[in-house]
């Protein structure tokens, strides 16, 4: 899966024009990655560990420490938890509960949300971010004539083009509904081999069926709804 840096470039001004206009209109990033002999069709996955979940992994957690603080700081029997030694009740000043806000029912809410989200969820965000669960690819070799997908370095499935029927590209313009292109197995199961969280127009999708549909010899079918 090479990018071709380092060959010289033969292209006429004509092809750079074309090729410049196939690239705005079907962005590498967006489309297969396959490899410099055209023998494999890749779909990477890239698991957890993006901008989004580092993001949301520390400002949630981070958030229901603070929820907890001031929740159980509302609780008469407790008292500004912020206020139990110096260095917090200088630096978290901004934690104490404010006129307002009573046990219950503010305090019980507060409390209730911070526990979970600290002690529960912040974990689990930790761990898939840090683990970077779901990571891996989905990969059809025409060597082999073999399809595999590959996640967490664990062999998930595993078969060959015989068994693959046809190339199903699903798509709706209602709010609700599948926008992918999968596979049909000759029995009829479907399998689906995008990355999950990635949003594509009809016409990537439609390119992307196409080209997939070319590569494995298989009949192309469109469920457009």
């Amino acid at each position: 899966f090479g990018s071709g840096d380092g060959e010289p470039d033969n292209r006429t001004p004509e092809q750079k024009e074309a090729d410049e206009l196939q690239s705005w209109l079907y962005p590498p990033e967006k489309m297969w990655q396959i490899s410099d002999d055209g023998m494999r069709l890749r779909e990477p996955y890239p698991g957890a560990r993006d901008f989004l979940s580092i993001f949301w992994a520390i400002v949630q957690p981070a958030a229901s420490l603070g929820f907890l603080i001031v929740g159980l700081s509302s609780n008469p029997s407790v008292g500004n938890i912020v206020d139990w030694n110096p260095i917090t009740s200088k630096y978290l000043y901004f934690l104490r509960p404010i006129d307002g806000i009573f046990w219950f029912p503010q305090g019980v809410f507060m409390t209730f949300y911070g526990f979970f989200g600290f002690f529960l969820f912040g974990p689990l965000q930790w761990w898939l971010t840090a683990t970077n669960q779901g990571e891996g690819f989905c990969e059809f070799d025409k060597k082999s004539r073999r399809m595999v997908i590959i996640k967490n370095e664990e062999l998930l499935k595993d078969i060959s083009f015989d068994d693959i029927d046809k190339v199903v590209l699903e798509w709706t313009d209602l709010a609700i509904g599948d926008r992918e292109v999968s596979l049909l197995d000759v029995d009829g199961n479907r399998i689906e081999i995008m990355a999950k969280g990635e949003e594509y127009t009809k016409r990537i999708l439609e390119k992307r069926a196409a080209i997939l549909s070319n590569f494995l010899g298989k009949e192309l079918e469109v469920e457009d709804a």
